[in-house]
């Protein structure tokens, strides 16, 4: 039979990655203020809960690159913040979060307007063979997990499951150090293998 590999991040460092971050006034100004065309697209929404929950669909998906899972409530601060560019009432949002098949819609229309897709098996190796030029620089899988989920986020790319980073992660590992050895093991020039040899020479 064969051994699971030993996991790459700890369970904490897998709830730092998956979790709603933290938020502060430079956040919320970076993704949660809506700008003109967003306070449009908002208001196509007739009920307060609709226009508050696409909105909070909209700025979690440029945050994020996600959606919200089920049971999954933004923080206070995000939602007070929305609402008051709204001028709506933040409690409204549990009518909207009890709705699945709404936010599912709204979330569909969202990813089609903001140009997001789900990672197909192409753009994963893709991003393996990206994320081996960093591996080359760094093996620390916290590192190279933050690398690729700006990465990922930067391509319009919706965000996996964090299994499926990891094994990215991990390939890209295995590929850098592949490319390091041989690197290493290249045959070197005469003037270029006496110098190598005299400085490895005790």
């Amino acid at each position: 039979m064969m051994a699971h590999p030993s996991p790459l991040f700890t369970a904490a460092q897998r709830e730092q990655f998956t979790r709603f971050p933290q938020t502060d006034e430079r956040i919320l100004s970076r993704y949660y203020l809506l700008d003109a065309a967003d306070l449009r697209l908002v208001r196509e929404r007739r009920r307060d809960f609709n226009k508050l929950g696409f909105a909070v669909q909209l700025t979690v998906l440029r945050h994020l690159g996600r959606a919200l899972r089920p049971g999954e409530t933004p923080p206070g601060e995000v939602l007070a913040f929305l609402a008051e560019q709204l001028r709506v009432d933040p409690a409204c949002y549990t009518q909207y979060a009890a709705r699945d098949p709404t936010r599912r819609e709204h979330f569909a229309a969202l990813c089609q307007r903001l140009g997001y897709s789900e990672l197909s098996r192409h753009q994963g190796a893709e991003l393996r063979d990206w994320l081996v030029t960093v591996a080359v620089v760094t093996d620390q899988p916290f590192a190279l997990m933050s690398a690729l989920m700006d990465e990922v986020r930067r391509r319009h790319l919706l965000v996996p499951r964090f299994s499926v980073l990891e094994r990215l992660v991990r390939s890209a590992r295995v590929r850098a150090d592949q490319h390091t050895y041989g690197v290493l093991n290249l045959p070197l020039g005469g003037d270029l293998a006496d110098r190598v040899d005299a400085l490895l020479s005790p």
